[in-house]
């Protein structure tokens, strides 16, 4: 196996079911009145990050699977990221 770091598309539809799941599970509990802190603190951290910079602050670690874009190391990072796009989604 063999890692290398390119661009790819990481919009909420090209995730894999799983991926998709957890970030949504993520999002769910950023909206609810007592996120863990943990990930209130990972996700806040990352959704600053990328709207003030447009990137993300490391890149994610993720591999393709039939289902799309499975993410290993980023979870927070990428519901951060779709967070952002649903906002964005809204006021257009």
């Amino acid at each position: 196996m063999s890692w290398k770091l390119e661009k790819t598309d990481c919009s909420f539809a090209s995730l894999s079911q799983g991926t998709k799941r957890i970030v949504t599970e993520t999002l769910v509990e950023m909206n609810s009145e007592d996120p863990d802190e943990g990930t209130k603190r990972r996700f806040n951290d990352a959704f600053h990050h990328i709207l003030n910079n447009g990137v993300f602050p490391r890149p994610l670690i993720t591999m393709r699977i039939a289902s799309g874009l499975s993410v290993l190391d980023g979870n927070h990072r990428i519901a951060a990221f779709c967070g952002l796009q649903r906002n964005a989604d809204r006021k257009v």
